[in-house]
């Protein structure tokens, strides 16, 4: 295996869980009427990066794998 498919497979389902909650969260901001600024939204892209490595680390302690890593993702970027 390449170190792609290798990085692919330990962290894809981090970024997926990570993406979708930060479409959640524009989403539900959205439905409540509150507009999006760009600096939020730069905020936010700046703490991705540190809420991924939480995920990284709290899913590696407890040995989550697949669609749970990418759950526990979710949750702390929430």
């Amino acid at each position: 295996m390449t170190w792609q498919a290798n990085a692919a497979g330990r962290y894809g389902a981090i970024g997926a869980g990570l993406m979708i909650a930060t479409a959640a969260r524009y989403g539900l901001a959205l439905g409540e009427g509150r507009r999006l600024s760009w600096r939020a939204m730069l905020g936010d892209a700046l703490l991705l990066g540190l809420v991924g490595l939480f995920a990284v680390i709290i899913s590696g302690k407890f040995d989550l794998y697949g669609d749970v890593r990418a759950f526990c993702s979710a949750l702390a970027a929430v």
